[in-house]
């Protein structure tokens, strides 16, 4: 499923993020990790549930450097989903 979608990973953030999901339930955070960078990397933006997303991953991988830019990235934004909430 994730080969189908391939290339859609990189122009749809719900594709992103749910490939993202997907491999931090299968105790591969560094593989959904590396799916949300190379999303960002093209210059899209990141949705709220991306980052709340990238950010447990990049705890779950014990990236906490990472972890907290992101963390200062979503604490000023405004209405944040439940989900984002829990990430923090």
């Amino acid at each position: 499923l994730i080969k189908i979608s391939e290339k859609d990973l990189y122009r749809n953030p719900s594709a992103a993020t749910g490939a993202a999901i997907f491999y931090g339930k299968i105790n591969k955070p560094n593989t959904g990790i590396i799916t949300i960078k190379n999303y960002l990397r093209i210059g899209s933006k990141p949705t709220l549930k991306m980052l709340g997303v990238y950010l447990n991953l990049l705890i779950s991988a014990g990236n906490l450097n990472e972890a907290r830019e992101v963390y200062e990235k979503i604490k000023p934004l405004p209405k944040k989903p439940s989900d984002v909430y829990i990430s923090m």
